[in-house]
């Protein structure tokens, strides 16, 4: 075997591993910073969606608790919604319950308190996440009795919703940005408190009370098939209805238990916990990390692979 040497007769040492690599990676260095970099998107667009998914769950849950419902309680036609605790917890749709159907509610056994809502109406707003418009929600709540709203309000706000005032979501635009400067059906609303961020659907609702939804429906029964301001459709809520009953239970009820109770003895709602309603999130974004896991796997498998190769 013959042995290399250099010009003066020296025998020439054979390179080490680290030298070769260090030559290969100067010899390919597009290559080396475009399959680097690829990998490094990759594992860094894993992590954040793990952080995100994760983030969002535990959010899900703190809200969950701070709202304080347990059991929610729609008309039969209704449904709730696709993305629970971001959109509103139920879809709105011309069904109704009659407002009676909330003192029967409070009536089966274990039940603590029922609260009340009526979606009145929505209108839109440019500039969402993806430059699509999102909506904000107008709903009437009994500012008496509303454990879901209290839990958020600071201690000075003893009369919440008191005349023609609103309590905003953290994600409503400046009042007075809004074209007819917080006029909504005959009614000029006073802005009472701005919530905190909770991270929920409340970000994107106007809160009134029920006696100013009164006035609103019969500003609207004064002027049939007109909005207002303009660019809101007229409001068909009949008197005396409302949307969603929620529930909050007493100490140690079940509450599957209970939502099959309420079903038993009021007819014509549905009836969902919102240990339900969490679970369903939950699995969603657990089925979205899932799919990025998977395409995740595949993109390191292969980046390995033209590693190992090159």
């Amino acid at each position: 075997m013959s042995v290399r040497k250099d010009r003066s007769g020296h025998r020439l040492k054979a390179p080490s591993f680290s030298t070769l690599i260090r030559r290969d990676l100067r010899g390919r260095a597009f290559r080396t910073i475009a399959s680097g970099t690829a990998v490094g998107v990759m594992v860094g667009a894993l992590f954040v969606t793990l952080l995100l998914t994760t983030g969002a769950n535990y959010s899900i849950e703190l809200a969950r608790n701070k709202l304080g419902a347990d059991v929610m309680v729609i008309p039969r036609e209704s449904a709730p919604s696709t993305q629970p605790f971001f959109t509103l917890v139920y879809t709105p749709t011309d069904s109704y319950m009659s407002s009676s159907e909330t003192r029967n509610i409070a009536a089966v056994q274990g039940v603590k308190a029922a609260t009340p809502q009526v979606f009145l109406a929505e209108f839109g707003q440019a500039g969402g996440d993806v430059g699509q418009p999102v909506f904000n929600n107008i709903i009437a709540i009994d500012p008496h009795n509303n454990f879901m709203l209290k839990s958020w309000l600071p201690a000075n706000i003893t009369s919440p919703l008191a005349g023609n005032t609103t309590i905003l979501g953290a994600n409503l635009p400046p009042w007075d940005a809004i074209p007819g400067g917080g006029r909504f059906f005959g009614v000029k609303l006073i802005v009472q408190f701005r919530l905190a961020p909770t991270g929920t659907f409340m970000d994107r609702v106007v809160f009134v009370s029920m006696d100013t939804a009164e006035k609103m429906q019969q500003w609207q029964a004064r002027h049939p098939g007109v909005g207002d301001p303009s660019f809101i459709a007229p409001l068909n809520v009949p008197q005396g209805a409302i949307s969603a009953v929620f529930v909050k239970l007493n100490d140690g009820v079940n509450p599957d238990l209970a939502a099959q109770a309420i079903s038993a003895q009021i007819p014509n709602v549905q009836v969902f916990t919102f240990n339900s309603l969490v679970r369903s999130a939950s699995t969603r974004f657990a089925g979205l990390l899932s799919q990025f896991s998977i395409s995740g796997a595949l993109v390191w498998g292969g980046a390995v692979l033209l590693v190992s190769a090159t």
